[in-house]
Parts: C-alpha cells; structure tokens; sequence
C-alpha cells in the first residue's frame, strides 16, 4: 500500500534558492575554510 503523495517533478520548492547558485559558493567555503584533499558530492547535481 503506497500512500505517497506524488508531488510533479517540475516544481521546486519556493523557499530554496537555486542549487546552481549555491552550490559553487558552497564549495569554495568549504575549501578555503577546511582546505580538504577532495570533495564527494552525491545526487544529480554532483
């Protein structure tokens, strides 16, 4: 029994920003801060 509500894939919720625009600058944060030997990212945007 599934009762998941589909939710359409085109929409994007409204209270995030575009990950385009956030993700870049979160990685420059995350090395000039840590400086990390590497960065795994997961998912679609990686």
């Amino acid at each position: 029994m599934n009762l998941a509500i589909p939710f359409p894939s085109h929409l994007a919720p409204r209270s995030l920003p575009p990950i385009a625009k956030t993700l870049p600058a979160a990685i420059e944060k995350i090395v000039r801060e840590i400086n990390p030997e590497k960065i795994v990212l997961f998912g679609s945007y990686a």
